[in-house]
């Protein structure tokens, strides 16, 4: 077990193999902050590694400039043998999780109300809550207000619902919060909404409503409880993927379930209202949908694309967004994009496995397994199931200490649960409590193979290989809770240095505050959608190979 001795405070920590350095400090300082829950995004947990056996540096550490300065961040340095490290000095006072998205400044020119309302030239379309119609800046004057300063992006996500707020005075964000998308008691993934609409029309017009109610209802109560008013708002952004945001303003999005699967909304940025959308409680203010691009892939898509060109990112590479619907993107050149969609479906975020369970407190986000027993985070006694991010570390795990076949056959188990293999995680008065089974893998397998199926094809069509990547980013809020080394252990990503992977987080949410902030940005985005060349998987002559290939949980080389 290695060793980690702490200066100037000569504390001495013994820790698991692999386990990080922020697991050390915590464990004698549990009050050190980590304000993004140790996932890379805040660069706030620095430490100098005097002398040691630890990781190499991860992707998340050049962005934040750390390795320059002579510092390493301790929740992405691994710990494999006896280490020193040095801390300047014991953060305190933060709350954790608090950062969800890369800690990143935005760029402000001629934002939006006051671009068009100067006369600026955009590419956009009025929707009165009925049709489309051409776009005129008298539409806008009536709802806009100068001098507003508060900016919200919302992510309108299928299982959850992300928002964020940016005040333009303070040029910071000031609030972000979270909630699950109420739409879920109509079918947890995009098909079953939809069939649901396809069968009975009147339901569409009632999951509008529940998605509105409760985007109002979380905008008021974070508005007035961070010291602001409903005023004070001068425009709200909305993304998600196209079948939500169909949805969301109450257009038929029948069309998607049909070949060839076309969008019913523009490739244009949709300008509407909070009264148009029957908002009750926000006052009539503006409300951009930012383009979508064909399909099922969204204008969530273009969001990430927009936090990750700040970022400075260099061609090719590839951005995920892992979810119930991940979107993929790869960016071969500054003018060619190859995009698509992935339906995973529920099960990679652990929901219709025998313990899983969406986002809790009291659930476990990650499990592995130590010389002791299985080990998880949180540290819980009783905890009430497994999250999709705690599937995905047990899986990668079993797959190390060879528990799993790279076919994803259980080799060891502790007995048969209703007909299937299963590992018991913990017992209670020698019943299984928590337990994963053979038929929780294959469902797992299933949802692996979606995403990454769909990133080998895009790669065929640029006629690029792995070997050719700069970087992987990984984002969304699920995707960000992620260890990428995991990722790469059972093959969701490509197997390529751990420098060249970077999570950037929840990065929607702070795209479309970007995409209000900036016209030069808007143009970017505007570009981005027409130039990109949009895959149907199911039409694709590989897909199929592709998909059964990527069952394996096994590293997938260049």
């Amino acid at each position: 077990m290695p060793r980690v001795f702490i200066k100037p405070f000569n504390r001495v920590v013994d820790i698991g193999y692999g386990e990080t350095l922020l697991d050390a400090i915590k464990s004698v300082y549990p009050e050190y902050s980590s304000p993004c829950g140790g996932r890379g995004l805040c660069g706030k947990c620095i430490v100098r590694v005097v002398e040691g056996v630890v990781s190499k540096p991860t992707g998340n550490e050049f962005l934040h400039n750390v390795l320059s300065r002579g510092y390493r961040l301790a929740c992405q340095t691994r710990v494999y043998g006896d280490t020193v490290i040095e801390l300047d000095h014991v953060l305190k006072g933060c709350v954790e999780c608090s950062i969800e998205t890369f800690n990143q400044p935005l760029a402000v020119d001629n934002p939006l109300p006051q671009s068009i309302l100067n006369g600026l030239r955009e590419h956009m379309i009025y929707y009165d809550g009925e049709c489309f119609r051409e776009f005129s800046r008298s539409y806008l004057s009536n709802i806009a207000s100068l001098n507003k300063r508060l900016y919200i992006g919302v992510d309108l996500g299928t299982t959850k619902i992300a928002l964020y707020f940016y005040d333009i005075e303070e040029r910071s964000l000031v609030s972000s919060d979270l909630l699950l998308n109420p739409q879920s008691r109509y079918g947890d993934d995009v098909v079953s909404r939809l069939t649901t609409i396809l069968y009975d029309r009147s339901v569409l017009e009632r999951m509008r409503i529940l998605t509105i109610e409760a985007i109002e209802d979380k905008v008021v109560g974070i508005v007035s409880g961070s010291g602001y008013c409903l005023d004070d708002i001068a425009f709200i952004g909305v993304a998600g993927n196209t079948a939500m945001l169909s949805i969301f303003l109450g257009v038929d999005p029948t069309p998607l379930t049909r070949s060839p699967y076309r969008s019913p909304l523009p490739s244009s940025f949709i300008i509407t209202d909070a009264r148009a959308l029957c908002f009750k409680k926000l006052p009539t203010r503006p409300i951009l949908v930012p383009p979508v691009f064909k399909s099922f892939v969204g204008s969530d898509a273009l969001a990430d694309l927009v936090v990750v060109s700040r970022l400075g990112a260099r061609p090719p590479y590839l951005l995920i967004d892992i979810g119930t619907n991940s979107e993929i993107v790869l960016v071969k050149s500054s003018r060619e994009y190859y995009v698509t969609s992935a339906p995973a479906g529920p099960a990679i975020e652990g929901m219709h496995l025998s313990c899983g369970v969406g986002y809790s407190s009291q659930a476990i986000r990650r499990l592995w397994i130590t010389s002791n027993g299985f080990k998880w985070k949180p540290l819980i006694d009783k905890p009430v199931g497994i999250t999709g991010s705690g599937y995905v570390s047990a899986i990668a795990d079993f797959r190390r200490h060879n528990i799993v076949s790279e076919n994803g056959v259980l080799l060891k188990w502790d007995r048969v649960v209703n007909g299937s293999k299963t590992i018991v995680i913990q017992e209670v008065d020698g019943e299984p409590r928590i337990y994963i089974t053979q038929s929780d893998v294959r469902e797992f397998q299933k949802a692996k193979a979606a995403i990454a199926s769909a990133w080998r094809v895009l790669l065929d069509k640029a006629g690029l290989g792995i070997s050719d990547l700069c970087g992987v980013y990984i984002a969304g809020s699920f995707g960000s809770s992620l260890d990428p080394i995991d990722l790469i252990e059972i093959g969701v990503i490509p197997s390529i240095p751990l420098d060249k992977v970077f999570v950037v987080g929840n990065a929607v949410g702070l795209g479309v505050i970007q995409l209000l902030l900036s016209r030069s940005y808007r143009l970017y985005g505007y570009r981005v959608v027409r130039r990109a060349v949009h895959i149907e998987l199911p039409l694709e002559d590989k897909f199929s190979r592709y998909w059964i290939e990527s069952l394996k949980l096994k590293r997938v080389e260049g």
